[in-house]
């Protein structure tokens, strides 16, 4: 996860010019049919909801434009269908290019029985070729064993 320095202020800026705030969360896995969004709000109440693309493995981003400097809350929420899923306690900062989170959902993670394969009663035999394979790099792994054994 990046991090910005928080004594680095734009001094090409002033208070309250628009600029492009990037939200990057890390530490997220999404299942099937999920999506995460970050609601962020200004000072007057206005909110804005970011939705979020997987850029990297587990790594989130997402843009708009706000005021610099200007006081904002936000949070991170996974939605599925219409209805929310999980969601990260509200953050109170100050709109800057970069805005870096890790993933703290709130309440506990529900399981996803979808996901999961079910169990199988039957008892599965390694196909002929398939052993012998394996009594080849078994003999393999014994050889290297005598042989770093005698050095």
């Amino acid at each position: 996860m990046r991090r910005n320095n928080p004594l680095f202020v734009d001094s090409t800026k002033f208070s309250g010019d628009g600029i492009r705030t990037l939200f990057e969360l890390s530490g997220l896995v999404l299942y099937e049919g999920e999506r995460v969004v970050a609601r962020v709000t200004d000072k007057n109440g206005h909110e804005q909801i970011v939705p979020l693309h997987e850029t990297e493995r587990h790594i989130f981003v997402g843009s708009i434009y706000l005021k610099h400097q200007e006081e904002i809350t936000y949070l991170f929420a996974v939605k599925s269908g219409e209805g929310v899923l999980f969601e990260t306690a509200l953050i109170q900062g100050r709109a800057s290019y970069l805005i870096a989170s890790e993933w703290k959902p709130l309440r506990p993670a529900v399981t996803h029985t979808t996901f999961k394969p079910k169990a199988l009663n039957i008892e599965i035999e390694p196909l002929p070729e398939f052993e012998a394979q394996k009594k080849s790099l078994m003999n393999a792994v014994q050889a290297m064993e005598s042989y770093f054994a005698e050095l």
